[in-house]
């Protein structure tokens, strides 16, 4: 846990969490890509197995078979690129939103209670 708020910070760890806890990841589910995203820029960050089901609820078995794709020698050049820019691009726009939507909180509390303490 320690190697990922050394790459990702804990508050990078703590909004990644608070997406997956919110999304329907589960094969099938309505976010299931996305989640497939999460687990890949994860793995791409260098995590292992067992950090990257510390951070988030993910199977073993997820992972292994997001491994097994990205370690095929037949996989080709393409693919590969499109696997790594939907994991990037997944990851990215979980985190872009829970800024956006922590900026607009902290602007809506300074708009209309001008009092109250922000957190930061």
């Amino acid at each position: 846990m320690k190697k990922a708020i050394l790459i990702l910070g804990n508050k990078a760890i703590a909004e990644l969490r608070s997406k997956c806890d919110t999304m329907n990841t589960k094969y099938g589910g309505e976010e299931w890509q996305q989640g497939e995203g999460i687990v890949l820029g994860l793995m791409h960050q260098g995590l292992s197995d067992n950090v990257i089901r510390a951070i988030i609820p993910v199977g073993g078995s997820r992972i292994m078979r997001l491994r097994k794709i990205l370690d095929r020698d037949d996989l080709p050049s393409e693919e590969r690129e499109q696997l790594l820019l939907e994991k990037t691009m997944h990851l990215s726009a979980a985190i872009d939103q829970r800024r956006a939507m922590s900026t607009f909180g902290k602007q809506y509390i300074a708009a209309h209670v001008p009092k109250q303490a922000i957190p930061t």
